[in-house]
């Protein structure tokens, strides 16, 4: 695991963290402000920070992100704790695989490695433009379409 500095916080963990949050609660017709998502993603974004100075397992970071999104959407929102998990996690996952996909092909492209993301910084936010320009398509076209894995505006706050 290795430390984080302030520019990859505010310019990759900020942005992932709204767009996971957006693009979660939107999967699953959850309605949440941008001004919340974004009190929701500074949050985190400074949890992370702190939490990836420290010497922990790989993914516990991770795990950490979930809980802590989860609270604070919990608190801003008072939904319910299954919906809110369901659609943090979601978008966890679809950001993760957005990830899986497009790192290999800038790697690629650039010629350069993940060992180079921790010694550049730059690399590291220009890697994540690509993610995040697939990640507001997918945001669009859910919204645009209503493409929901599960409505559950229609089912109740259950």
């Amino acid at each position: 695991m290795y430390a984080i500095p302030w520019q990859v916080a505010l310019f990759v963990s900020l942005p992932e963290a709204f767009l996971i949050v957006i693009l979660g609660f939107a999967l699953f017709n959850l309605e949440i402000s941008c001004k919340k998502a974004l009190t929701v993603s500074i949050i985190n974004a400074t949890t992370i920070y702190f939490v990836r100075q420290l010497q922990i397992v790989f993914g516990l970071h991770t795990l950490i992100a979930i809980i802590v999104m989860v609270i604070a959407c919990m608190w801003l929102t008072k939904l319910h704790p299954w919906n809110i998990f369901t659609s943090i996690l979601t978008g966890f996952v679809i950001m993760g695989v957005l990830q899986s996909l497009l790192l290999p092909i800038c790697f690629a492209i650039t010629g350069t490695s993940s060992e180079n993301l921790i010694a550049n910084p730059l690399l590291n936010i220009a890697f994540f433009v690509p993610i995040a320009a697939l990640a507001a398509v997918l945001l669009f076209s859910v919204k645009k379409y209503k493409l929901y894995i599960f409505d559950l505006k229609k089912t109740g706050d259950r």
